[in-house]
């Protein structure tokens, strides 16, 4: 319960463990450094590492399936190599200003939001990148694969040799004002054939040709294959329909990245000594009929065929659906077609149902939506008949994903030792009915929610709607933390559109700083004339030093802002020279 591991300072290593399970964060660390070596890090409640001012090395972990980001840091050197960072709820990797930055050999697949986001802030210090930079990574099916921002990014930003592709809505968002500069990359489509017709703007990349306050991104030397290819399957195993006593194959074939294996499964349970492409089922009988499907495994990821049924005819039945419609994620305005394919004695007559409802016209083998809107998600499937009976396919969900910039995004504004947080709602074009939610983080509470809304402090929600007309909306309420809090917490939430989730862009933290230690100032005389001040405070901290020949008459001029990197530091006054009295102050600056 809780959390898995907390390390408050110095250096702990842990060294193939497993941290699962836990209610809160799976690796919990502050001050000094952590390293994690060959661990697993699965199915924690929050995030699996979290990490405030610590540095971090990982290396070859699992960290998969925790309900926040993979791993969080804010602050410190992080160096992160040839792990797998998968299926997280929130974000893969998410770093704030970190230092010495090393993310290589990784596989980060199938996190919600982002597989890698980096944010340099001036406030939190610059941040920089270690000789090995951000390279040989691949980084697929998120909403978006890699994103940049801050205001103080190491410039040029650079990217080596990764694999970016099949992520949602965005391969690469630069919201930075840098250039960032991607080279040796594989991008996958519909990227690469826009680079090689030399389009100008990339639909799946964002920077400065979509918004010119940011940075551009210059991409060189594209690759036409990704540089680790997890196994793809380009035939599928059929369904068979076989009289008792006889002999059947089963046979699918998968391409990816060398070596390939293989494992059969019969209803979900492992077929013994079942491990290549071909499965031959001899003397067929009631035991050997039911669902049949393979997987295949590499180092770049695993994948599973379709379910092929193997079917024993005793009499005359009504038809035997092999074929059933597949579950598919369409863009808002794409095309996309339902099949089913039955056995047995024709003719068969076809009846395709929406969300249990039949559809007018919707009477052949193939149902094709031309264009497909949000109003269109939902659960399909075919009614197959013949003179013997009929039978029901199994459902396939139609998702539609809403296109371009997101349709809900959030702007955090700091007032005090509380937050402002304001949504703003842009529906898609024929989406009337929509929902919006946002999950308080742990400790804090709700107030000031704009009208419609409401606060189910159980579940931690604020929720507005439904709305049915369509309209845009901004949506506003008070973040307000726990007594003396201070950090960084994420904000999560999300628009329902009835059909489509959007998932909320724009503003994903608030951070409140935490006070330090006391600010001093001793005057000194230097040897040569000039006045000086010592400066003595929290380390990492930035003061504004002032000074003034008369202070009654209350005008302070600003001389110079003094970060403290260690102990305290002294500051010459060049321009006290010949001046009987000076004055100084000093305030620190977030």
């Amino acid at each position: 319960q809780g959390m898995g591991l907390k390390s408050d300072s110095g250096t702990v290593t842990v060294n193939n463990g497993t941290v699962t399970r836990n209610q809160a964060y799976g690796i919990y660390g502050t001050g000094g450094r952590l390293v994690v070596l060959n661990c697993n890090i699965s199915s924690n409640d929050s995030y699996g590492i979290v990490l405030s001012s610590k540095a971090l090395t990982a290396d070859g972990c699992v960290i998969r399936a925790n309900g926040g980001d993979g791993i969080s840091g804010n602050g410190g050197s992080m160096q992160i190599r040839n792990c797998t960072v998968q299926s997280n709820s929130s974000s893969g990797i998410a770093l704030i200003s970190p230092y010495d930055l090393v993310v290589t050999g990784n596989t980060i697949e199938g996190n919600r939001a982002y597989g890698l986001v980096l944010y340099f802030d001036c406030n939190a210090g610059s941040g920089s990148i270690g000789a090995e930079g951000i390279a040989n990574n691949v980084i697929r099916h998120s909403d978006v694969g890699v994103q940049f921002g801050g205001n103080c990014v190491p410039n040029p930003l650079r990217l080596t040799s990764n694999d970016v592709y099949d992520n949602a809505s965005f391969e690469l968002r630069n919201e930075s004002p840098v250039q960032v500069n991607a080279a040796e990359g594989y991008w996958g489509e519909p990227t690469s054939t826009e680079l090689n017709q030399n389009q100008p703007n990339l639909s799946r990349i964002f920077d400065q040709k979509d918004n010119s306050s940011y940075g551009q991104v210059l991409i060189q030397s594209i690759r036409g294959t990704p540089r680790r290819q997890a196994p793809r399957f380009v035939t599928q195993p059929q369904s068979v329909a076989a009289l008792p006593g006889e002999t059947t194959t089963l046979s699918a074939t998968a391409d990816g990245s060398a070596p390939i294996t293989y494992q059969w499964y019969r209803n979900s349970s492992a077929v013994p000594q079942a491990t290549s492409q071909d499965l031959t089922l001899a003397n067929l009988d009631a035991n050997k009929a039911g669902d049949y499907f393979l997987v295949a495994e590499n180092a770049a990821g695993r994948t599973t065929s379709a379910v092929a049924q193997v079917i024993l005819i005793l009499q005359p039945m009504p038809p035997i659906l092999v074929q059933h419609p597949l579950s598919q994620t369409v863009a808002l305005g794409a095309s996309v077609s339902f099949a089913v394919t039955a056995t047995g004695t024709a003719p068969f007559t076809y009846q395709w149902q929406k969300n249990g409802s039949f559809i007018d016209a919707a009477k052949g083998a193939t149902f094709t939506i031309a264009a497909a809107q949000i109003t269109d998600a939902g659960e399909y499937k075919a009614v197959v008949s013949n003179a013997n009976g009929s039978s029901t396919s199994q459902p396939a969900t139609l998702t539609v994903n809403l296109a371009g910039a997101s349709a809900i995004t959030r702007r955090i504004t700091r007032q005090d030792s509380v937050f402002l947080v304001m949504l703003t709602v842009i529906p898609p074009v024929g989406t009337p009915a929509y929902l919006v939610e946002e999950f308080i983080p742990i400790g804090f509470t709700a107030r000031d929610i704009s009208t419609l809304g409401s606060l189910d402090v159980p579940d931690g929600r604020v929720s507005w709607g439904p709305f049915w007309d369509g309209v845009t909306r901004t949506l506003i309420y008070t973040l307000v933390p726990s007594d003396g809090f201070t950090g960084t917490v994420p904000l999560d939430g999300a628009a329902f559109f009835f059909g489509a989730t959007a998932t909320t862009g724009g503003d994903i933290t608030a951070t409140i700083t935490p006070p330090g230690p006391p600010l001093t100032l001793s005057p000194m005389v230097m040897a040569d004339g000039f006045f000086a001040v010592s400066i003595s405070g929290g380390v990492n901290q930035s003061y504004q030093v002032e000074a003034t020949d008369n202070p009654a008459a209350g005008l302070w001029e600003p001389l110079a802002i003094i970060k403290l990197t260690s102990g305290p530091r002294v500051f010459v006054d060049y321009d006290s020279l010949n001046r009987p009295i000076r004055f100084y102050r000093s305030k620190r600056v977030d």
